[in-house]
């Protein structure tokens, strides 16, 4: 699996990102406004996730992407829901200590 962050050191990564993505074992995670950047790099990656709360986080999933696994937090503004209607979603809960908050998924444990 491959986690790729927003940070300033991406650019660098790109390259390989690509050729690693040639492996078909290889698993794209990324989050928040990293993957619309990843997408105009010509780098569509397998899952998104978004757990912040905050009202703005809807501007990163105005393109969704057909075939992409969407892991969004249940504290997360409905606006993100209603944004993704129609794609692959998983409500997920972030829970300290690994502690399951119900029966829905933890944020790691649905990436495996």
């Amino acid at each position: 699996m491959i986690f790729a962050a927003g940070g300033p050191s991406l650019n660098d990564y790109l390259d390989e990102i690509k050729e690693r993505l040639k492996d078909p074992k290889i698993f794209l995670v990324t989050s928040n406004m990293t993957f619309d950047y990843l997408v105009s790099k010509d780098i569509v990656p397998h899952a998104m996730f978004i757990v912040d709360p905050k009202p703005d986080m809807v501007q990163y999933v105005q393109r969704p992407r057909l075939g992409v696994r969407y892991y969004i937090g249940a504290t997360c503004v409905p606006e993100v829901f209603v944004a993704l209607a129609g794609h692959d979603v998983t409500k997920v809960y972030a829970a300290c200590g690994g502690a399951l908050m119900n029966k829905d998924t933890a944020m790691i444990g649905a990436l495996l």
